[in-house]
């Protein structure tokens, strides 16, 4: 006989994705169909307005391809499998290559072995590097996301099996077809007249280009500057009351209880908060990182984006005897 929060988990499982995942295609839809029209004739504030809602309607389809990737998006492993596979290619991530980043992310949260936080969690990366990184990251994240979850591929000491190298040998192989297929059509496009480039069109990109950056933000906001190397402690959760708070976490799946999620990253993303209240009941004396707004945990990260933009250092001693004496804060 099922337990009430077993039944929970079962009847969230399935039906608790469903809200937040329809929304942001159906708004995106509109919001293209909004200013497909001639931009010349637009207000600006229209524009800027539907570029702003657009790129955080790209940067919520990251919730959906992480959540596929642990395969609680659908019921079906094929409905995941495929929309994995279609979302991977638009931004350039293979799925299996993504899938694989991330299941050593959980293996080995904020050490060397974690390449999904690479370089931040590379104790043999100076200090200079991952600084730099960390304005390139934020600003160029549309290319050095699929370079970062792309790494394990090329990596002699990632422990792939033959079947993940084929399927992301294969991915690699489509995404370039798919790509050089679209970049000829539209030159086609326009050696033949039928479309005029105009400055005003690259809006049309912009939000690809944004939601990268603030996935990235979001990246360092749950990890950077975290020292252990723990499921909870080497993360920040959020989980706050707030409207904006809820909505932000609700949308992007709450993958924001970061912690909980890490320790139990089977437990679908409806039920991460009710685990939350869990642990903290369970074990009152455990300092968990919690933060009841976004801009707590963002000020909690902003210093170390610059003193020493890194993860697991308590550990790094292991790794690189000279790393923390030469580069601690």
């Amino acid at each position: 006989m099922k337990t009430g929060f077993a039944m929970n988990i079962l009847v969230h499982r399935h039906m608790g994705n469903w809200p937040r995942f329809l929304l942001f295609p159906c708004i995106a839809v509109a919001g293209y169909l909004a200013v497909l029209g001639p931009l010349e004739v637009q207000a600006w504030w229209v524009i800027a307005s539907w570029v702003a809602i657009l790129s955080y309607c790209w940067f919520c389809l990251s919730g959906s391809f992480h959540e596929a990737s642990h395969g609680s998006l659908f019921r079906s492993r094929v409905l995941n499998e495929i929309y994995g596979q279609i979302v991977g290619i638009i931004v350039l991530i293979p799925f299996s290559s993504y899938r694989a980043t991330h299941r050593w992310h959980h293996a080995y949260l904020n050490t060397p072995r974690d390449f999904e936080l690479w370089p931040y969690s590379d104790p043999h990366s100076s200090l200079w590097f991952r600084r730099v990184f960390v304005l390139v990251d934020t600003v160029f994240g549309v290319i050095t996301a699929p370079v970062i979850y792309g790494r394990i591929f090329f990596s002699p000491t990632a422990r792939l099996t033959q079947q993940e190298r084929r399927a992301i040998a294969l991915e690699y192989t489509i995404m370039a077809i798919f790509w050089s297929g679209l970049i000829l059509s539209v030159g086609t496009l326009i050696y033949s007249g039928r479309y005029q480039p105009r400055w005003l069109h690259l809006c049309y990109l912009l939000p690809l280009m944004i939601s990268p950056m603030i996935n990235t933000v979001r990246k360092f906001i749950e990890h950077l500057g975290m020292e252990s190397i723990d499921q909870v402690q080497g993360t920040r959760t959020i989980a706050g009351k707030n409207w904006f708070t809820s909505l932000a976490s609700y949308f992007l799946f709450d993958i924001s209880v970061h912690g909980v999620h890490h320790r139990y990253p089977k437990v679908p993303c409806t039920n991460l908060k009710h685990k939350l209240q869990e642990m903290q009941q369970n074990a009152p004396d455990r300092q968990i990182p919690v933060y009841a707004t976004y801009w707590q945990a963002l000020r909690h990260t902003l210093p170390a984006l610059w003193k020493n933009p890194a993860v697991g250092t308590a550990e790094w001693h292991r790794y690189n005897p000279t790393a923390q004496n030469a580069e601690s804060p």
